[in-house]
């Protein structure tokens, strides 16, 4: 039995990355940042860019105020975000450019949506909305799918002045009902149906019920998006295109409600990668993608193989990689490369924004040198930073500001190398104790999809009266090949190789697709559910509720020397068959004493 070893206060870090990728010269040299902006002040950049960035109606007096945990900027500045989104740009000619470029379901579905185009729709429907009695200081709450109509929405209320909260078209009735009373809304913004991978999503209907929860609610405007038949309320629902009807475009029947710079806040990802790499480069390749300049990545760290990938088969080995980390509670990005500046490092974030000051503390709150794993934290404030939980101070201080004095806790886990770049290693919440070493869920998941077979990997903790917690690995092979004995062994070795064997899977489970909200970020919470055989949590946001039902059944928890060899979801029919103990008569008996297969069928 191997003996545990105590707590450390940080996390251990044990993946080494060494692949570099300098900026190309030639995008260099029309790069918008240079290398000399990491070495200003930092007062003086906030001041400077807040200045000759944002348009003003009214100039700003003082740069911020700082009373931990709550900050002000660009105090008596008087601004407008619909006016520095849209009607600045056409102002100054540029109003036939593309603000847009859309592409929705059904597959052939577009639109190009120039600046004009845009300010003509937000006006038509912010004068609309003040039709409805819709002004300064309104609570408004949109709940759509992704179509134009949503940024135009959210633009008519900014032009208002009317706060609004955008509820995601993924979420439950009660969510949105939540949310719409936590507010005190007066109005709702939503659409007949959604499309989502080929299925009809029932906003209507789910507003409906959210509204009869929530009594501040008098109006609700609908968009018609599939044409379907919707209950409908003559007395309280309107349609869009009703509303707008005759409605005047000319931005000087609607100006831009002047804001005091506090008034109003408004706020692909790596498994899209993932899911191509499964496929296999030959969709890309079907598209000519010879007009990318710059590659984005957002929403969870992204593994080193997955960003290889990404600049190897859509980047073209030429373009720059932009993998940022932020958070909605942060309003900007933080941490990210600068392309044409940075040398970028596949599965990094690089260096703080400039005039950002990031640092990664132990538990005790200390700052962890190079090479250390820790919690990232902020040490300063930034002009977009999250004001507070609306009529939840408390929540507020608790959640991101007591773990440590007047220094922001953003709940992830990060380390920082010799050259002073940050690699994220996922929630603190996903770290994983096993015999005392506390390891990350991104590095095992890293060093799995490192293996030339792997297209992606989620990984959770389980309980295990040995070592604390065992590695539970939920693997998807490219191509949809399926998993082996001898595959689980050849991937455990793999892992053992990159990282260290204490960071070998006790569990493999093999199935053809990961739990994944409908934005696309895997759901390790329900895994660790799975994993634990506790009751599922909330599952309203998942893309496919049925993935979890199927792979549920495959987790079987044995002892680590009896470990599961193989664990393999075929998933058409979602019907798990009994669980079948073999005994091993080939090589792997040397290496397991049994192990149980599980087939979906």
């Amino acid at each position: 039995m191997e003996p545990t070893r105590p707590l450390t206060n940080t996390i251990d870090t044990m993946l080494l990355e060494e692949r570099r990728y300098a900026p190309d010269p030639e995008f260099a040299r029309q790069a918008n940042a240079q290398p000399e902006i990491y070495e200003r002040d930092w007062e003086e950049f906030w001041d400077t860019e807040g200045r000759n960035r944002v348009t003003w109606f009214e100039p700003f007096s003082k740069l911020y105020e700082w009373e931990p945990p709550y900050a002000k900027w660009y105090l008596g500045g008087k601004l407008n975000v619909c006016f520095n989104c849209v009607d600045r740009h056409v102002e100054v000619g540029n109003g036939d450019r593309v603000a847009y470029f859309w592409e929705g379901e059904p597959q052939d579905e577009r639109r190009e949506i120039t600046f004009a185009d845009l300010q003509r729709e937000v006006v038509r429907f912010a004068n609309a909305l003040k039709r409805l009695g819709v002004g300064k200081g309104t609570p408004v709450a949109i709940y759509m799918g992704m179509v134009p109509e949503l940024p135009i929405a959210m633009l008519a209320c900014a032009r208002l002045g009317a706060p609004h909260t955008v509820v995601f078209g993924g979420f439950s009735s009660e969510a949105l009902s939540d949310r719409m009373k936590d507010m005190e809304c007066e109005l709702l913004i939503t659409q007949d149906e959604g499309w989502r991978a080929g299925k009809q999503v029932p906003l209507k209907q789910n507003a409906d019920e959210a509204v009869a929860q929530a009594p501040t609610v008098k109006r609700v405007v609908v968009l018609r998006r599939t044409g379907d038949d919707v209950p409908f309320d003559t007395s309280r629902d309107a349609w869009w295109h009703q509303l707008v009807e005759g409605e005047s475009d000319d931005p000087e029947f609607c100006p831009c409600e002047p804001m005091d710079a506090e008034d109003l806040i408004l706020y692909t990802a790596p498994t899209a990668i993932r899911s191509h790499m499964k496929w296999g480069p030959e969709h890309a390749q079907k598209h000519d993608l010879s007009s990318l300049r710059l590659l984005g990545s957002v929403g969870e760290p992204i593994n080193p193989e997955a960003w290889v990938w990404y600049r190897e088969h859509i980047g073209g080995d030429r373009t720059p990689i932009v993998d940022t980390w932020w958070q909605t509670e942060t309003g900007m990005i933080l941490i990210t490369p600068l392309p044409g500046v940075t040398t970028t490092k596949p599965g990094s974030a690089t260096k703080p924004f400039p005039g950002v000051d990031a640092a990664v503390f132990s538990e005790s709150g200390e700052e962890v040198g190079p090479g250390g794993g820790g919690y990232l934290v902020l040490k300063r404030p930034w002009p977009a930073m999250l004001r507070g939980i609306y009529k939840d101070e408390q929540r507020f201080r608790d959640t991101y500001w007591s773990k440590y004095d007047d220094v922001y806790f953003a709940g992830d886990g990060a380390r920082i190398d010799e050259d002073g770049d940050f690699w994220l290693l996922g929630r603190v919440d996903d770290v994983m104790n096993v015999s005392g070493h506390r390891i990350s869920t991104i590095e095992v998941e890293s060093a799995l999809v490192d293996h030339k077979q792997v297209a992606e990997a989620a990984v959770c903790g389980r309980k295990d009266e040995r070592t604390g917690q065992a590695i539970v690995a939920y693997v998807t092979l490219k191509g949809g090949e399926e998993g082996s004995i001898e595959m689980l062994e050849e991937l455990r070795n793999h892992v053992a190789k990159k990282i260290g064997p204490i960071a070998k899977p006790a569990n493999i489970v093999f199935t053809p697709e990961l739990p994944k909200t409908r934005s696309g970020k895997i759901m390790r919470r329900l895994l660790r559910d799975v994993a634990e055989k506790r009751t599922l949590g909330d599952t309203t946001t998942l893309a496919d509720p049925t993935i979890v039902e199927r792979t549920s059944p495959l987790v079987q928890l044995v002892p680590a020397q009896a470990a599961v060899a193989r664990l393999i979801a075929l998933a058409t029919r979602g019907t798990a068959l009994p669980v079948r103990a073999m005994r091993a008569k080939s090589r792997v008996d040397t290496l397991f004493e049994s192990w149980s297969i599980t087939h979906a069928q």
